[in-house]
């Protein structure tokens, strides 16, 4: 073999270049096979359908030629008509046959051994219909298209032209009075169609060794540098960074062999500062190493001194515990001792007042009364003290709350005022809380509304909620004489009153309370308000326990409650 053969085979069969051929080459044989069979079935389509319109336009025409013929019975008027195969040249042969089936005339190739009667088959189609109807029929000798026409009585003629065979006159003037058919041949539509197959055969071949050339000149121009890359590519991988490609082309291989030089030197110029960064990296860790011998003597006496840190914190912690503990110890003796004096002060003002009668004097009434109130407002003191301190310190229970159901318990035990009313606007969700806690938020700011209500009987409070995704956002608006802006945090400070003791008894624990709550809850409280535009306390309560002290949870939580109501109290 050649060289030029060699390299074709080489460019055909191997490698980058025989995957190219084998997928170039069945794609193109593809596109030009559906391309030689759709045009030799469209040619053969339209040759077959112009043949189909010149038949049925001849044997229209014998028809229309043939009426008087077989009225009048003249058997070789079809030759008078003259040569047909001059407008078709794929004429067979014509026939007409009378109205009893049998043959009056014919002409063309052979039409003298075909069927001398009619077939039944087109007599009962003729019968049934009036279209025109076209056979295919396949012969060992020629294939050819068969049209018949039915053939019908007119009025051009008079009456002596209408007489059939049999010597009656048609009595319909559309009567059925013969049957026209025409053979056309299919040579020329098979001629067209072998010699579209030659051409495609031809086309193909002429694909394939367009796909051989550009397979060659591929081998030639791309595949073999590419290869000759490849083969420099492996000697780098080797370790042999001393190669070099010397291609000089101005194209896409040229500029790839000049970014493969590239890359050698770069990799070059990169191992010798990877030679040069190693002994730098080998100098700082054996200085980082003595570093780490200093940092680990160090973390062993501040290990040890933590440990000691760690101690002395556990007892501290032993020693708040125990504290707390006494604490609660002496909250409870202080509040026993100090209400026990108050109870007595109390039972002895009501002996007085026993023993004194009807008859005691009005200032001394007032006293009595005044003595009673005092009373009961340091018992009342006493007691928010005490759970004041409490909160924080002592663990609450968490379990499922409906508040729903809270604020009905909280408001049925208030004294509400007849006429007054408290809504609940909006559906209150049922969480898992401490429903000790938040019943006393509720009850403060509830009660401090109907304390300090100046409506009367036309006092409201609405309650509603919104919910913040990861905690409640409680509300409790009332319409009463509101609060001054600059009262805002005076009023959440312990012991502080904005109305003078002697004229509405309160204690100044209540909203100290309610705040210390809500924070050791985790959420905060603020205060919309001013003089004479009532209050609106607005609270955040969180959904779960999750990081909050003090917390000894005992339920899981719940959904929120869907349904929707509004309970009022009047």
């Amino acid at each position: 073999m050649t060289r030029q053969t060699n390299l074709l085979f080489r460019g055909v069969f191997q490698g980058f270049r025989g995957r190219i051929f084998w997928t170039v080459t069945p794609l193109i044989s593809l596109l030009a096979l559906v391309l030689v069979f759709t045009t030799v079935y469209q040619a053969q389509h339209f040759l077959e359908h112009q043949l189909q319109e010149r038949g049925a336009s001849l044997v229209k025409g014998l028809a229309d030629h043939s009426e008087l013929p077989i009225l009048t019975n003249q058997q070789d008027f079809i030759n008078q008509l003259g040569d047909i195969s001059t407008e078709a040249p794929e004429f067979v042969f014509a026939q007409v046959y009378r109205n009893n089936h049998s043959l009056l005339s014919h002409t063309g190739i052979n039409s003298g051994k075909t069927t001398a009667s009619l077939p039944p088959h087109i007599a009962q189609h003729f019968h049934d219909s009036r279209q025109p109807l076209i056979e295919k029929i396949i012969t060992n000798e020629e294939p050819y298209y068969r049209f018949w026409v039915g053939v019908h009585s007119s009025a051009q003629y008079g009456d002596e032209a209408l007489m059939l065979d049999d010597g009656q006159i048609p009595t319909d003037q559309e009567e059925l009075i013969g049957y026209a058919t025409l053979a056309l041949s299919l040579s020329t539509v098979n001629n067209a169609k072998q010699a579209a197959v030659t051409s495609g055969v031809i086309i193909f071949i002429f694909f394939l060794l367009l796909c051989s050339v550009i397979v060659y000149y591929l081998s030639e121009k791309v595949t073999q540098p590419i290869q000759h890359l490849v083969n420099l590519s492996e000697a780098v991988t080797q370790g042999d960074l001393k190669q070099h490609f010397d291609f000089d082309r101005d194209d896409e291989l040229g500029k790839l062999a000049d970014a493969f030089n590239r890359m050698i030197s770069a990799i070059n110029v990169h191992n010798q500062e990877l030679k040069d960064a190693h002994a730098t990296l080998e100098r700082r860790v054996d200085e980082r190493t003595q570093e780490l011998l200093r940092i680990n003597a160090s973390l062993t006496s501040e290990i040890s001194d933590r440990k000691k840190a760690e101690l002395s914190l556990e007892l501290k912690s032993t020693e708040l515990e125990r504290s707390n503990k006494e604490l609660d110890q002496f909250a409870y003796v202080a509040s026993h001792d100090l209400k026990a004096p108050l109870r007595a002060i109390a039972n002895l003002s009501a002996w007085i007042a026993e023993d004194l009668g009807e008859d005691v004097p009005a200032e001394i009434q007032n006293h009595i009364t005044l003595l009673q109130g005092r009373v009961q407002r340091m018992e009342a003191l006493i007691n928010g003290v005490l759970e004041w301190s409490r909160v924080g310190r002592v663990k609450t229970e968490w379990n499922e709350v409906d508040v729903n159901k809270l604020l009905a318990d909280i408001i049925d035990s208030m004294p509400v005022p007849p006429g007054f009313q408290i809504n609940i606007v909006n559906p209150m969700p049922t969480l898992t809380t401490a429903p000790v806690r938040l019943s006393q938020v509720f009850a403060n700011i509830i009660s401090n509304a109907i304390k300090y209500s100046d409506k009367g009987a036309l006092g409201q409070i609405d309650i509603d909620v919104e919910d913040k995704g990861l905690s409640y956002e409680f509300s409790l608006s009332d319409n009463g004489p509101g609060i001054a802006p600059e009262f805002h945090e005076k009023i959440f400070t312990i012991f502080q009153t904005l109305v003078p003791k002697d004229t509405l008894e309160s204690t100044g624990v209540g909203l100290s309370l309610v705040k210390k709550i809500v924070e050791e809850q985790g959420g905060n409280i603020r205060l919309e308000s001013d003089t004479g535009q009532g209050a609106c306390f607005q609270f955040s309560w969180p959904k779960t326990a999750c990081n909050l002290p003090n917390i000894e949870q005992t339920s899981s939580p719940v959904n929120q409650c869907e349904q929707k109501f509004t309970i009022t109290y009047k």
